[in-house]
């Protein structure tokens, strides 16, 4: 650059060979640097190194305009290799040339008469460079500055032709053209592409200047011609001010139209938010921040090759929420989620439901499992208090995913019902055990209206005497010409509710033998869903009316858990039952609560002693129960008594009756008529 800069100053013999030698030089240069660039900057170099060449060898001055669209090529190929081109930023372009078109017609053309030629054809060429130069740079984001660089260079060019119309040497400038272009390509950021160039023209304090420049010049100038009529200049000024006004306005109209653009593109920001935000939701449990049973159903539905589901169940969380409150319970399953997320790195966890959570892991997950089960053993400490909870866990290793919930859920029930706080993997045997509980459940809907339901009776005796003093009721079922275990069926009943119908059924059934054996006594089960149920005192009385059975020929059996859940509301129906001679016994004693305080508030009549009692020969035990009975004024009854050692045992002991397979096995009604007839003969 200061080479071309004195070459403005040197004699025409120092200054054409100096300009050659540069442009050359630059040339090459600039030939090196965009070898791998692209084709939009070697037609730049390819125009000033054929200007280069014209300007060396004398001859026609036409050729030199040869070399225009290649540059204006480059340019606009240029300006596109950062994505397509705003509109605003084209129209631009347009306004600023055709203000430059009104300067160059007035400073190239006019002078010359108007006439068409070859200064005509330099000023066209010439806007043409000007357009796709402020095509490349624009007012749209921040071009890199190669591309200002190579803007710079092409006002140099412009401004040599117009140098040249004007009679001046152009040569500098010209010189200036051709360095530039080599500054250009030889700048790190010529390969760069320009950002931000798509989007919507904002309004500009830099863009406002420039159309304000344009606006005041652009009318004037005619006005200034040489020669020009002085009155010229008097509409000159009114069109610029008209003009300035109309930028001035059109600026507002853009503003409001920008502001308008950044409370929509405002919205739409807090809609996708918004969006976003539901979408966690829905996939995010929002206490624990795991994942939502939609989310793991989700990944369920995916490709799921060497994977295990893991189910979580906690034991006793139940009690703990009752007890400390939902905030506690709270807490406390976000502790249990840490800890489930210690166990399981890289894994997806989700929480299925209250304390239910479930873990999908890549590979065999059971040794995993096995250490989350032994990480929520130790205290939480949560507000002030030392909480201890289990989990039961089901586990199943995924062949399809489909049926990966449902066989968890068989592991995780499998593992509660034989004692929690363990592990169980998932067999083919679980999936069989749940189709045959389905398909008895269907069964058992209808096992009372088709008469598949009977009673047996087993015969409780006064030890003392041998004589039978009561019998209890037992359920029996036959199914499809089988008898199904009361193990299977009551259970199933109990769950789906049918053990109240059930329970009704045999209530009336007993009392109807009660009314053939009084005073021999019937004992009859009655569930805790059957003791809730509206007005069960009156119902029982109206079933002992139907059959003219009294008071004293019903016991009903109740498990201490009954007697303790809701005890106020537990005691008001058993006293009303009692006040008609009707007998409460606690079936199972030992085996649950056994609180003392419960046993001497609620109105209790016979206690009947569990049977691992008696199996296991706990004489201690056994004695200190009767003491306590007979202390309590209650009549008691040993269960499961199955040879003449545990009835003498008990007979020492002062237990006053017993029942169990010494005296008989559950049988048939007409089998307990022959065995009170065998009593009274043996009475007489």
């Amino acid at each position: 650059m200061p080479l071309a800069a004195l070459s403005a100053i040197l004699p025409a013999t120092a200054a054409v060979p100096l300009t050659h030698g540069v442009r050359g030089a630059a040339v090459v240069a600039a030939a090196i640097a965009v070898a791998r660039r692209g084709k939009a900057w070697a037609l730049i170099v390819a125009a000033c190194a054929a200007w280069g060449a014209l300007a060396a060898v004398p001859g026609p001055s036409l050729l030199m305009l040869l070399p225009y669209p290649l540059v204006a090529a480059g340019l606009v190929w240029l300006s596109r290799t950062g994505g397509p081109v705003a509109p605003g930023l084209l129209v631009d372009a347009a306004v600023i040339t055709g203000a430059a078109a009104i300067g160059g017609w007035l400073i190239v053309v006019e002078p010359a008469g108007g006439r068409l030629g070859t200064g005509l054809a330099y000023v066209v060429l010439d806007l043409l460079l000007v357009a796709a130069a402020l095509r490349l740079v624009g007012f749209g984001g921040r071009p890199p500055p190669a591309h200002l660089m190579l803007t710079a260079a092409v006002a140099a060019l412009v401004g040599g032709d117009i140098v040249h119309a004007l009679g001046s040497p152009a040569f500098p400038l010209h010189t200036l053209w051709t360095v530039g272009v080599a500054a250009a390509a030889l700048h790190p950021a010529s390969a760069r592409r320009p950002r931000g160039r798509s989007g919507p023209v904002a309004v500009s304090p830099r863009r406002l200047a420039v159309f304000a420049v344009l606006a005041l010049g652009v009318p004037v100038a005619p006005a200034l011609v040489q020669d020009a009529p002085a009155t010229a200049l008097v509409p000159g000024f009114l069109g610029a001010g008209v003009a300035l006004l109309l930028v001035v306005r059109l600026a507002m109209l853009a503003s409001l139209v920008g502001k308008t653009a950044e409370a929509l593109a405002y919205t739409r920001a807090q809609r996708e938010a918004l969006r976003d935000e539901l979408a966690h939701r829905a996939n995010h449990d929002p206490l624990t921040g795991l994942a939502s049973r939609a989310a793991l159903t989700t990944r369920l539905t995916g490709p799921q090759r060497h994977s295990s589901l893991v189910l979580f169940d906690l034991d006793g969380f139940a009690e703990i929420n009752d007890a400390h409150g939902h905030e506690i319970g709270d807490a406390l399953l976000i502790e249990v989620a840490g800890r489930l997320r210690t166990s399981f790195k890289g894994s997806v966890l989700a929480r299925l439901s209250g304390d239910e959570f479930a873990v999908l892991c890549r590979g065999d997950g059971e040794a995993a499992a096995r250490r989350a089960l032994a990480a929520l053993r130790p205290a939480y400490r949560i507000g002030g208090r030392e909480l201890h909870v289990t989990a039961s866990a089901g586990m199943v290793r995924i062949s399809t995913a489909a049926e990966a919930l449902r066989d968890a859920d068989l592991a995780l029930d499998a593992a509660k019902t034989t004692g929690r706080d363990r592990l169980v993997l998932f067999r083919p045997e679980l999936k069989e055990a749940l189709l045959r509980r389905s398909t008895l459940a269907g069964a058992l809907r209808h096992a009372v209206t088709r008469g598949e339901l009977e009673l047996h009776y087993q015969p409780v005796v006064e030890l003392a005497t041998g004589r039978i003093v009561a019998a209890e009721a037992l359920m029996r079922w036959r199914y499809a010409g089988e008898s199904v275990p009361p193990l299977h069926f009551v259970p199933l009943a109990e769950q789906t509710g049918l053990i109240v119908p059930m329970g009704w059924w045999a209530l009336r059934e007993a009392c109807a033998q009660a009314a053939r054996w009084f005073p021999t006594a019937v004992t009859v089960n009655v569930s805790a869903h059957q003791l809730r149920e509206d007005d069960f005192a009156g119902r029982v009385l109206a079933i002992l009316k139907a059959a003219k059975v009294p008071g004293e020929g019903l016991i009903i059996e109740v498990t201490e858990s009954v007697l303790i859940t809701d005890a106020d509301a537990t005691r008001a129906t058993l006293e009303r039952l009692r006040s008609h001679g009707v007998r409460v016994a606690v079936d199972d004693f030992g085996t649950g609560y056994s609180s003392l305080s419960y046993l001497m508030s609620l109105p209790v009549d016979v206690l009947k002693l569990d049977k691992a009692f008696v199996a296991q020969r706990q004489d201690a035990i056994t004695g200190a129960v009767l003491k306590l009975a007979e202390v309590l004024d209650l009549v008691t009854i040993a269960e499961g008594v199955e040879d003449e050692d545990q009835a003498g045992v008990l007979a020492r002991l002062g237990c006053p009756w017993a029942q169990g397979y010494l005296y008989s096995t559950p049988v048939p009604a007409a089998d307990i008529d022959a065995l009170l007839a065998a009593d009274k003969t043996r009475a007489h």
